[in-house]
């Protein structure tokens, strides 16, 4: 019985120590598609991918922007992650927008009964008890630096 007990709490702790560990993967590539795009871009661009959607530095969270016209091009872009058994998935998506007016990038992140809104809240615990986030369903500007790497991927 005292051993089915320690392997038991071996167990346990093993998924509570090990699992995070993966939960935070880096990001192994960006998946975009939007207007002009046929199919998709798939892009592994240092630049691009460097920053964290664990700590959502590619948006300035400061910068609650409003919504851009419709009439500005709207991509999706899918951060993938690596997998523990090796493979690849979709771990957050956003919503990306250059306004040329502003002549700045701005960032969309899915709100509650929006598409997306399930991928990312099951990848990213939320700072509320219930999984919603004050950050979920709004515009933000995205950082230069990002804003950048990514322009740079669409105009290849």
């Amino acid at each position: 019985m005292q051993k089915i007990i320690v392997r038991g709490l071996s167990a346990l702790l093993a998924v509570m120590f090990v699992s995070p560990a993966f939960a935070k993967a880096a990001t192994e590539k960006l998946v975009i598609s939007g207007p002009g795009i046929a199919g998709q871009i798939e892009t592994t661009d240092a630049k691009a991918i460097a920053p964290s959607i664990w700590g959502g530095n590619f948006v300035d969270w400061n910068s609650k922007a409003v919504e851009p016209a419709a009439t500005h091009a709207r991509y999706t872009i899918k951060f993938h992650i690596r997998t523990a058994q090796g493979g690849s998935r979709v771990a957050y998506v956003v919503y990306y927008v250059w306004d040329p007016d502003a002549k700045r990038a701005l960032v969309y992140i899915p709100g509650p009964g929006e598409e997306w809104y399930g991928v990312n809240a099951s990848s990213i615990l939320r700072d509320g008890s219930d999984g919603r986030s004050w950050r979920d369903g709004r515009w933000y500007a995205a950082t230069d630096d990002w804003s950048r790497a990514i322009r740079e991927v669409l105009e290849r």
